[in-house]
C-alpha cells in the first residue's frame, strides 16, 4: 500500500541514499504504529502527533529504534509536507467513500487499490490518469501479480469509484473487457464441524471466548457482527440478537434467534462486562470506541451502559474501549483444534457460521428462513450449505445394499 510513497521517497533530490533508507525504516516504524494503536490513516496529522509524543515519552525503552530515532522528526516533516499535502488524490477519494457511507473494510480496500494505482504510474499523478493508464494497470496485476478474477474485479470497481466521484466522469468502458465477468470464481468449500468436534472445540477454548464462540454457533453471526455486538442488540426477553451489518448506521440489518442455552452464559458475560463499565466510569472515560460518522451523533450516548460492546477488550485505548480483537479470536480457534484428540482442519470463525447454517438445513429448517438469519442477499447463496449436508445426495452406495445382502 506504501509503495507509492516509497518511490516518492527514491525521487527526492538532496537525499543521500543511506538517509533514505533510514527514513523508509523511520516511515515504516510509524506506519506500523498507527496500525498497532488503531489510529487509523497514517496520513492524518493528528496521528503523527500522537506517534512523535508516545515517542518521546518512552524513548528510553527504544534502543531498538536508536537509528530511526535520529531521522524521525525531519522523515515526518518530509512526509507531510511533500506528501501528504500534495496527496489530492488519496484526499479526495476518501472523501468520497466517506460521502457515499462506505464501511470500513470497503474504504481500506479501495484506497489500497488507489495506492496501488499511484505507485504504478508514479512520477504521473492519478489526478490526471487516463483509461490508457487503467488497462496497462490492470493487465499488470493480472500477468505481473497473477491475481485472481475476484481480486481483478475489485480493483476494476476501486478505480471506476475514483474515476466517476473523484475525476468526476464515468470510467472508460474501454478497459471493461479486461476484467473477466464470465470466469467463474474459485469458491473455497465451507468447513463443516461435527457436533463432536463443536463440543471438543468449545471446551479446549479459553474461557473469555468460550462464550463467544457458542453464540456465533448458535446465531450464524458473521465475525464483525459478533465482535460488534453491543448490549442493546441482545433482546432477553423474546430470545433475539437484532443485528447491524454496516456498523455506522444504527438500523436493524436483520434479527437472529438468541439460544436458550446461552442465557446463563451470557448473563455471567454481561456481569462482568458492566462491572468493568462502572470502572471506567470511575475514571477518564471517554466511552465505547464508535465509527466516526455515528459517534457525531452519539457523542454523549457512548458511555451509556446500552452502548458498550458485549466483548470488550481487556485494555482501553486513547480513553475508549473497543471490542476484542479478530485475530485474537481467530488464533484462539484455531489453536484451541490443534489440541484436540483428532487434530481438525484449520477452523476459522466461518467455519463455526458454516456449520449454523448446514446443520439447521439438515434438521429440517426452511431454506428461506436460514437465508434471512443468515443474512443472505439471494438464496442461491445459502444453496450452498444444502449441498453439504448429510442428505445431499439423496441415494445409498451400492456398497452399502450389497453388504446388506450379507449381513
Amino acid at each position: 500500500m506504501y509503495d507509492w510513497v516509497k518511490k516518492r521517497l527514491q525521487q527526492q533530490s538532496g537525499v543521500r541514499l543511506q538517509q533514505r533508507d533510514a527514513w523508509w525504516r523511520a516511515l515504516q516504524w510509524y506506519f506500523g504504529y498507527c496500525s498497532k494503536k488503531r489510529l487509523g490513516d497514517p496520513f492524518n496529522v493528528e496521528n503523527g502527533n500522537i506517534f512523535l509524543k508516545d515517542i518521546q515519552l518512552h524513548k528510553s525503552g527504544l534502543s531498538e529504534h536508536i537509528e530511526e530515532w535520529a531521522h524521525l522528526e525531519d522523515t515526518l516533516n518530509w512526509f507531510f509536507v511533500e506528501v501528504v499535502a500534495l496527496d489530492i488524490a488519496g484526499q479526495s477519494m476518501r472523501a468520497a467513500l466517506r460521502s457515499q457511507s462506505m464501511a470500513y473494510r470497503t474504504e481500506k480496500a479501495y484506497m489500497g487499490c488507489l495506492r496501488r494505482f499511484q505507485a504504478y504510474i508514479y512520477p504521473v499523478d492519478a489526478m490526471r490518469a487516463q483509461g490508457s493508464d487503467v488497462i496497462s494497470f490492470l493487465e499488470h496485476l493480472k500477468e505481473k501479480k497473477g491475481l485472481s478474477a475476484s481480486a481483478q474485479r475489485q480493483s476494476y470497481q476501486s478505480l471506476s469509484f475514483f474515476f466517476s466521484y473523484v475525476l468526476h466522469f464515468e470510467a472508460p468502458k474501454c478497459f471493461a473487457y479486461k476484467v473477466p465477468k464470465n470466469e467463474v470464481p474459485s469458491m473455497q468449500s465451507p468447513t463443516v464441524l461435527s457436533k463432536e468436534q463443536l463440543h471438543e472445540l468449545f471446551e479446549l477454548l479459553p474461557s473469555r471466548f468460550r462464550c463467544m464462540a457458542r453464540l456465533q454457533y448458535g446465531t450464524g453471526l458473521r465475525t464483525m457482527e459478533l465482535l460488534r455486538l453491543r448490549v442493546r442488540d441482545i433482546d432477553g426477553d423474546r430470545r433475539r440478537l437484532l443485528v447491524r451489518s454496516n456498523p455506522a448506521k444504527v438500523h436493524v440489518s436483520r434479527i437472529t434467534l438468541l439460544p436458550e442455552s446461552l442465557a446463563s452464559s451470557m448473563n455471567v458475560q454481561l456481569n462482568r462486562v458492566r462491572r468493568m463499565h462502572a470502572e471506567d466510569l470511575s475514571m477518564s472515560y471517554k466511552g465505547a470506541a464508535m465509527p466516526a460518522k455515528l459517534a457525531q451523533g452519539y457523542q454523549a450516548a457512548r458511555k451509556e451502559w446500552k452502548w458498550q460492546y458485549v466483548f470488550p477488550h481487556s485494555r482501553l485505548t486513547d480513553g475508549m474501549r473497543d471490542h476484542i480483537r479478530e485475530n485474537s479470536y481467530q488464533n484462539a480457534l484455531r489453536t484451541a483444534a490443534k489440541k484436540g484428540a483428532k487434530p481438525q482442519c484449520v477452523v476459522t470463525p466461518r467455519a463455526l457460521r458454516d456449520s449454523f447454517a448446514t446443520h439447521l438445513l439438515e434438521n429440517g429448517a426452511d431454506i428461506c428462513k436460514v437465508q434471512q438469519l443468515l443474512g443472505h442477499a439471494s438464496v442461491k447463496t445459502t444453496q450452498i450449505y444444502s449441498k453439504l449436508t448429510k442428505k445431499s445426495l439423496g441415494m445409498v452406495s451400492p456398497l452399502d445394499n450389497l453388504n446388506n445382502i450379507y449381513a
